[in-house]
């Protein structure tokens, strides 16, 4: 599963963060990730499996820590432009 640029986290004040996985863990850095809205063009650690996304999902509706293997890449500039 894609993290792509559309799967965000707004932390504390304006920072930005996606998710990332360990690089080259599922598909090689500029695969593809298509859709009926057009494609996005993704780093291999933003590939996360989807047990790995489900387990996200399921503990941040629990308020609980987030697993372990994903980690949050600050993206705070790519947003400025939208605030």
């Amino acid at each position: 599963m894609g993290s792509g640029r559309p799967y965000r986290y707004i932390g504390s004040g304006t920072k930005t963060f996606e998710p990332v996985d360990a690089p080259g863990k599922v598909l090689p850095d500029g695969t593809l990730l298509v859709f009926s809205g057009g494609e996005i063009k993704l780093q291999a650690d933003e590939w996360l499996m989807s047990s790995l996304v489900e387990e996200a999902f399921l503990v941040f509706m629990d308020d609980k820590p987030f697993p372990q293997a994903i980690h949050w890449r600050e993206m705070s500039a790519m947003f400025e432009d939208l605030r």
